[in-house]
């Protein structure tokens, strides 16, 4: 049996950054923390559109945001996911007031993007880590600033992230042949509009329901397959 080791690494890694985040908030005045929010979300953009680049056709893009959005407001994915983090929130008898805030936004940012696939497949059928690795100094970073602003919900994104990314690790057998560079790109271009909707949010430029897309992860995938 394969051991997750990169996506435990991963998950480590975020609790350490958030933990290193919340603690020096305190040490900082607001303005400080204005300009770090701001430098997040911009950077958050841009790496958005980064990944959307990745793409090569804009048909199958467009069809998966609109369905996959349409599909995850009809099922109110963006409630049930607020509704666990604020679960979650009780559970540990948070009194943070942006808990579910930075537990939805961290999973998001981390839980997107083409490392989360590429990287336990590498583990998996090479032994070698260095994406795991990077991804976990990116997140590590990342957590850092999150968390100066959200708090202690950020570290709490580690969970799910290890899960996917644990999961991947161990059925890596059975997935290594399926995932082809054209459906990882096509992926990888959703998964950055995504992101580009999650840096508005940071930005507060405007709130985009960034969970109710899920979906369009899913139907890339099969519209990939089909190749139209």
């Amino acid at each position: 049996m394969i051991i997750p080791v990169g996506s435990i690494v991963n998950a480590g890694a975020i609790i350490v950054g958030a933990l290193i985040g919340t603690y020096f908030s305190r040490l900082f005045p607001d303005r400080i923390k204005t300009v770090v929010f701001q430098a997040l979300g911009m950077i958050t953009l841009c790496l958005g559109i980064q990944m959307f680049f990745k793409g090569t056709d804009p048909l199958p893009i467009i069809l998966s945001l609109t369905l996959g959005g349409a599909i995850g407001e009809a099922v109110a994915l963006e409630a049930k996911a607020e509704k666990f983090g604020n679960w979650l929130k009780r559970i540990l008898r948070s009194s943070d007031p942006r808990f579910t805030e930075g537990f939805v936004t961290a999973f998001m940012l981390y839980g997107i993007g083409s490392f989360v696939i590429l990287g336990p497949l590498e583990e998996a059928l090479t032994g070698s880590r260095a994406l795991l690795i990077t991804k976990s100094t990116l997140d590590g970073v990342a957590s850092i600033a999150l968390a100066s602003i959200y708090g202690i919900g950020v570290a709490f994104s580690s969970l799910p992230i290890l899960l996917i990314q644990g999961g991947l690790t161990l059925g890596a057998g059975q997935l290594q042949h399926f995932f082809t560079p054209y459906m990882l790109d096509q992926l990888v271009a959703v998964g950055g509009i995504m992101v580009v909707g999650i840096g508005l949010n940071i930005l507060e430029v405007k709130k985009i329901k960034v969970i109710s897309f899920l979906p369009a992860l899913g139907l890339s995938i099969i519209f990939s397959l089909m190749h139209f």
